[in-house]
């Protein structure tokens, strides 16, 4: 029981561990997005057009950021609710054979 127990805890800090470094990488790709800019005057217009891009692009990133928020968020509320309804029917089942046992004494 102890092994599977630190089993889970392993992965579940592996999990936190990866989302913890995409987070990093999105936000430094953000960054880099925001921050780009051209040399010259053709570069520039490039570098407007990619800044346009980005801007685009940062919208979108906090987008599927929020929506990967929001599914962790939902996993994790599921997950959550799974837990709790298996402990209420295990203290339910544990009361009734707790009443019966009661009752043949």
């Amino acid at each position: 029981m102890e092994t599977s127990s630190n089993y889970w805890e392993d992965l579940r800090k592996q999990a936190r561990q990866l989302e913890n470094e995409l987070d990093r990488k999105l936000v430094s790709f953000s960054k880099f997005c925001t921050s780009y800019s051209g040399r010259n005057g053709d570069q520039h217009t490039r570098g407007s057009r990619c800044d346009s891009v980005g801007s685009s692009q940062d919208s979108m990133l906090v987008v599927t950021t929020t929506e990967l928020e929001q599914l962790l968020t939902g996993d994790y509320t599921q997950e959550f609710h799974k837990i709790k309804s298996n402990f209420c029917s295990l203290r339910e089942r544990e009361d009734l054979l707790g009443s019966v046992h009661r009752d043949i004494e």
